[in-house]
């Protein structure tokens, strides 16, 4: 038989769990995407805004942080971070699915276009253009990976830290190609760099590349309200108005 200190006790217990159980989960109201551009880049400075938008007007908050392309995607394919906020269309099928917890965000947020940049008058209409070159391009974007592999030997493709040290080596003839995106590559184009005033686009491969955000799927009913929201934005002028004030 229970003494009434035990009985005691075992009360105590009981209502410390029912209070605990019954105590509501606190929603997250901050989120932290990744993506492997700096701030100040084509890219983020256009979706971030876009992405800080559609969040705000859902009562949520919302960050960017930088950090290198590769961990970028282990950070919010595990979940350290919320999303990445730029990667192509068809990320998991160049990526072969490695990545798998990043849900898309259905809504397109822009396009860019591959494009490859040289010192050299090197005349080249497609992706087997290549065949020979020397080649650098921005570690860990996985679309010029996939295409890079299918054509060039190991030895012929350069993966770089970051699209401005590419353009270094192709200025200083380490290389003879550059591949990375339209916005990107007129961007370095307008920097204060002398040495890439002797860049030149030489050619446009394949054909636009829509970009979305992509969340981790712990968030999977966030995605449609971000979608929803981000048309919403579209509707009324807003996403356009964002696009061009940042472009």
């Amino acid at each position: 038989m229970e003494s009434r200190s035990q009985k005691k006790s075992r009360l105590t217990l009981l209502l410390f769990s029912v209070v605990l159980f019954a105590a509501p989960v606190q929603a997250q109201n901050s989120f932290t995407f990744t993506g492997g551009e700096l701030a100040t880049s084509p890219l983020p400075s256009i979706i971030v805004p876009l992405l800080s938008e559609a969040f705000k007007r859902n009562g949520l908050d919302f960050s960017f942080e930088h950090n290198p392309s590769l961990r970028s995607l282990d950070l919010s394919n595990t979940g350290m971070r919320d999303g990445e906020i730029a990667r192509i269309k068809h990320f998991h099928k160049v990526s072969n699915n490695k990545y798998s917890n990043l849900l898309r965000i259905e809504t397109e947020l822009v396009s860019i276009r591959d494009v490859a940049y040289s010192v050299e008058d090197i005349s080249i209409s497609d992706w087997q253009g290549l065949k020979g070159l020397d080649v650098a391009y921005y570690r860990g974007r996985k679309n010029t990976q996939s295409k890079l592999e299918k054509i060039l030997e190991k030895d012929n493709i350069i993966e770089v830290s970051g699209h401005e040290h590419a353009f270094k080596m192709l200025a200083s003839g380490r290389v003879d190609i550059v591949i990375t995106d339209n916005l990107q590559g007129a961007h370095l184009k307008r920097s204060s760099e002398e040495a890439f005033n002797s860049i030149k686009e030489v050619a446009v491969l394949g054909d636009d590349l829509a970009i979305h955000a992509f969340i981790h799927k712990k968030h999977v009913a966030l995605k449609s309200v971000i979608e929803r929201t981000l048309e919403e934005m579209k509707a009324d002028g807003t996403f356009s108005r964002i696009v061009d004030s940042n472009k």
